[in-house]
């Protein structure tokens, strides 16, 4: 199903129209804009804190089944605030207590490759179709490529959108 872009543009410029019109300023620059930031700034916080908490660029293969990696990423998930639902952080620590070697191998190759498509097949295959937890999994990876989302939010967005 494609979406419509008619409504598409229709929707975005009146998200445009709507942020300008609260900030009194131009919606170029997101990171520049008052009212977007005041909104939405507070998950860049977030994210520096996950990163802090993951220190993936020092995570090796020997890492994996050690407990380690999935205790990073749990200590980072909980400081997700809004981002993860709680009972997708509960769903996530029973996967890991189930198969602790995979889920290392899953949450490794998410942070440790450039094999993006790939790690998010296998991360939806291991943790199951959890918009919110894997969303947020590749977010703190790059928040300048990735988004959390929220699936309640999203499915009505793009029912919008047909």
């Amino acid at each position: 199903m494609q979406i419509n872009l008619e409504r598409f543009r229709k929707y975005l410029d009146g998200f445009k129209m709507y942020v300008e019109m609260m900030s009194e300023t131009a919606l170029l620059d997101l990171q520049a804009n008052k009212f977007f930031m005041s909104q939405e700034g507070y998950k860049h916080s977030i994210y520096n804190k996950a990163q802090s908490i993951l220190d993936y660029k020092n995570w090796s293969t020997a890492d994996i089944g050690t407990g380690s990696i999935s205790s990073k990423v749990n200590l980072a998930i909980n400081a997700s605030e809004n981002l993860v639902f709680k009972q997708q952080r509960i769903h996530f620590k029973n996967k890991i207590n189930d198969n602790p070697k995979l889920a290392e191998q899953v949450l490794y190759n998410i942070y440790c490759s450039n094999k993006d498509s790939e790690s998010f097949d296998e991360a939806v295959s291991f943790f199951g179709g959890k918009y919110d937890l894997i969303a947020y999994l590749f977010f703190i990876k790059d928040d300048q490529k990735y988004l959390p989302i929220s699936s309640s939010n999203f499915d009505k967005r793009f029912a919008l959108l047909n």
